[in-house]
């Protein structure tokens, strides 16, 4: 499984820049770039739910250094059967307040 590093913290499954989530989708099902990619399980942080880590997720032990990701975007080269076979992936949008601003950042395009 890919080595997930994600720079998004302000999405709930965000935990010392690793998801505590065991999968993730990255959207993006045409996309020509890293800028039209998304992570499509993002969701937003509230205040009240800061803390959701150790609230809902502690049975876990332990956030996802590596997970499985499920990939629309058919135009990148690590997309296999629509998922990342990509040894390590990165996902960005430090400030963002919905999936729209994150992007993968390990998106590359596949010569035609």
């Amino acid at each position: 499984m890919p080595k997930l590093t994600c720079q998004v913290e302000t999405c709930i499954y965000n935990q010392d820049k690793y998801c505590i989530r065991n999968r993730i989708h990255i959207q993006g099902k045409l996309a020509r770039i890293d800028l039209e990619t998304q992570c499509g399980s993002f969701k937003l942080r509230q205040d009240e739910n800061k803390n959701i880590y150790t609230q809902e997720f502690a049975r876990f032990g332990q956030v996802n250094e590596h997970l499985s990701i499920d990939c629309d975007s058919v135009n990148c080269i690590y997309n296999n059967n629509l998922l990342c076979t990509k040894s390590n992936v990165r996902i960005e949008g430090s400030e963002a307040l919905n999936r729209f601003d994150t992007l993968c950042k390990s998106f590359c395009l596949k010569k035609d």
